[in-house]
């Protein structure tokens, strides 16, 4: 279950279960949940602290694995999927 809140402190994610359900690596998982926070690739990147680059990279290959082709497609998936239980506090 992935619970989302407003605030970045309140947020519970099962990464290893974003993995197994979307086969994706740890890295995709952790931009996957940065995006789901509602940051932009670029300030994903940089909490990531990866190359914005890098990050695009990482979502490509997230649409590969998921099928989609849209980072809006991408988050949409995850938060209305099997794993996305959104729960605002």
């Amino acid at each position: 279950m992935i619970l989302f809140s407003h605030s970045d402190s309140a947020i519970q994610v099962e990464l290893a279960a974003l993995r197994e359900m979307y086969g994706l690596t740890a890295a995709e998982a952790r931009l996957a949940v940065q995006l789901l926070l509602g940051k932009s690739v670029p300030a994903a990147a940089g909490a990531m602290g990866v190359s914005v680059n890098t990050a695009k990279t990482l979502l490509r290959r997230s649409f590969e694995r998921t099928g989609t082709s849209r980072q809006t497609d991408f988050v949409a998936q995850i938060t209305r999927g099997p794993l996305g239980s959104v729960r605002w506090d």
